[in-house]
């Protein structure tokens, strides 16, 4: 079965944090068409001034989705690796989790106070394998819990012109 996926879909979808390709999919749709149209309003609106803030991000969300989508598709990947705190990357995390594709993530465990934190938590819990630049931000991934018992992870980070290796065993 095929189904054709308006702008205002894939926006409410981002703004929810719904799967939805996910749910068409479970449902029996085996042809999600996204046209191209849809696409250039979505850019549209991600680039327009008068827009507003939320309807930005869930346009940029809902874009990086459809086009990693594609990437990934394209080149099958056995690891993905996102950084840091941005909507883009949660696309990205978003994308390799829902195709059970192994997804990293850096700087996962930092704090700044911001939103940014809590796109990086969310990261973070999408995520399989963690490079921590600090001992802190180790403690608050494990403190999440995110590593699970038996898994080792080693990462050298040259970090203010030290290398800190960070050893996890559980």
């Amino acid at each position: 079965m095929q189904i054709v996926i308006d702008t205002n879909s894939l926006i409410y979808a981002a703004k929810e944090k719904l799967d939805l390709i996910s749910e068409l999919k479970n449902m029996g749709f085996t042809k999600i068409v996204i046209p191209k149209e849809v696409l250039s309003e979505l850019e549209h609106i991600q680039t327009d001034k008068k827009q507003k803030g939320t309807d930005k991000i869930a346009a940029k969300l809902a874009l990086q989705i459809i086009k990693f989508s594609k990437v990934i598709k394209k080149i099958k990947p056995d690891l993905i690796v996102v950084h840091g705190d941005r909507v883009e990357a949660m696309g990205c995390a978003l994308v390799g989790s829902l195709n059970h594709i192994l997804t990293g993530h850096v700087e996962g465990g930092e704090v700044s106070g911001t939103i940014d934190d809590t796109i990086r938590h969310a990261l973070t819990k999408l995520s399989h394998v963690h490079f921590v630049g600090t001992h802190k931000a180790k403690a608050r991934i494990l403190r999440m819990g995110e590593l699970k018992k038996g898994q080792k992870i080693t990462v050298k980070v040259l970090r203010h012109g030290k290398t800190l290796t960070l050893d996890v065993q559980l």
